[in-house]
This record gives structure tokens, sequence and C-alpha cells, in this order.
């Protein structure tokens, strides 16, 4: 069990969020707020989970001023929250701030149990009550739930020898047997070359990134990737035109291959209609 702790005080918000005019949402000061103001801690947070992982997430529910008796939060589940209820638990959904206290906490726990990839939301709302205003800062909190196979960060990366496997109606998509050196990217999973695009064709154009992601034993690429080339209208490189996706195994990275969508059919007067297919040996 993971434990990231996201606990805010009030006071570190209201240094944060608070300009000197009288248009700020607390005021003048955390007294000053009439009705008292309600919001979360946060609004967001994303987080990556691995097949059968779990991790618990503390959040605040924070007021603009004391109260001499307790006040109970019923957090609401959004409607719009696509996490199976069965991957969540909010402790408690029933939240008290104490009396003479600005802050109460709760904790979010997140399992995966779905065996698959995946991302969903859950989103938690403060509800509507004539007894306080709702934050327009901090209404919602939105967890972003990512599921993915762990691609450790040493792995594909550094020098691979390229193989063209299945070409384009132009030839191989690259040069064959040029040396890439692989990257990672931003994002957990996500792998990038340099190369350039019918290099074999002396068209002259410079190399382009093509990006991709190791997900749980499959090579995926994003949309809309440039190649400097164009055939009435713009060539661009994406996922798989085809059902056959890219593959790597999990654990080892000698060698995978990548099967890339030279353009959408139809989008460009050349646009190829079969994807391109690729191998990368490790060196």
């Amino acid at each position: 069990m993971k434990k990231i702790k996201y606990l805010l005080l009030v006071t570190m918000s209201i240094i944060a969020f608070i300009s000197c005019d009288d248009d700020s949402e607390f005021g003048s000061g955390i007294q000053d707020s009439d009705p008292t103001i309600i919001s979360l801690n946060q609004t967001s947070e994303s987080v990556f989970l691995s097949i059968g992982e779990s991790i618990e997430l503390d959040f605040s529910i924070n007021a603009s001023k004391t109260s001499n008796v307790d006040r109970v939060i019923t957090l609401e589940l959004n409607e719009a929250t696509s996490l199976p209820s069965e991957s969540f638990t909010v402790s408690p959904m029933q939240v008290t701030i104490p009396a003479n206290e600005f802050v109460a906490n709760f904790s979010v726990t997140i399992t995966e149990n779905q065996g698959m990839p995946s991302e969903d939301n859950l989103i938690l709302d403060i509800p509507e009550s004539a007894e306080y205003q709702i934050s327009t800062l901090f209404p919602s909190l939105n967890i972003n739930v990512n599921v993915v196979c762990p691609v450790e960060d040493t792995e594909f990366i550094g020098n691979y020898q390229l193989t063209n496997i299945t070409p384009v109606d132009f030839g191989n998509l690259y040069a064959e047997g040029q040396i890439v050196n692989i990257s990672a990217g931003d994002v957990l999973g996500e792998r990038m070359f340099e190369a350039v695009v019918l290099e074999d064709l002396d068209i002259g154009q410079p190399a382009t990134i093509l990006t991709f992601n190791l997900v749980c034993d499959s090579v995926v690429l994003p949309p809309n990737q440039p190649t400097n080339l164009q055939c009435g209208g713009s060539l661009d490189l994406g996922p798989a035109i085809g059902d056959v996706l890219g593959s790597y195994t999990t654990g080892d990275d000698s060698e995978f291959e990548i099967v890339i969508g030279y353009n959408e059919p139809g989008t460009a007067t050349c646009a190829m209609a079969s994807d391109a297919v690729i191998r990368l040996t490790k060196i």
C-alpha cells in the first residue's frame, strides 16, 4: 500500500489565493467571509497504477472560518465519474469539520481490480447547502486514474538498429540499418527517437521525432505526428490503420516492433492505406 500525503493547511490556501481587494473569495480575512466558504484543498490529481496495485491519497475540506458546532459535509459522487465503484473507497464520505476547527481530512483508496490498462476519472463534489457557500476555486476534486503495465525507466533506452519489416508504397519508411537513439518522454512508458521519414527518396526534409507508448506488451502511437512531407496535404504518422499493433515483451528490451500508420487514408492525395512495420534491436 502506497501512502501519498496531500494535506494542505487552509492558511497556505489563503496566502496563495487571497488578493488585497474585496473581490477575493475569502475577503479581507479568514473570519470575515459571510457565509462560510467551504473548499477542497485541490481540484485535480493524477495517479498511475500497475495492474493489481492499490494507492491511498489524503485530501482535506477547508472552511473559511470556524464554527462553535461540528459541520458535516457529505461529498457527492459526480455523474461524470467513470471509475468503477468497486475500484475505490472514500473514507469518510461524510466529512466532519470539528467545532472551532478549519479543516477536516478524508482519504481516497483506489485499487486496480479490472486486470487491464485503462484511464478513468473519479470526481467528488461539495454539495449545495444553505449553511455555506461553495468555493469557486476548489469546488470539486477530479482524480485521473491511469492503469499501466510498468516499464522501468532504464528499459527501451539507448541505441537501437532499425530494420524495415514492411515498407510503404514509396519504399522503406526509414533508412535501412540506421542506428537511432531512443529516449524517454514525459509520460510513463513513453519513448521517442529522431529520424528522417522516407530518407531514401533524397527529398531533403529534416528529421522528425516519432513518439510511441509501451502499454502492456503493445506499442501504441499517438496520432498526427509530422513527417515534414506534403502531398496534397500534410503526411503524418500515427496509430496503426489495421488491427495489428506493434509489440514488445515486458522485461525484455532487446528487440521490439512498431506498426506505424502512414497517414489516415484519404487525408492526403498520396496517403498510404497500409501500415509500415519496423523492428528495433538494441546494440
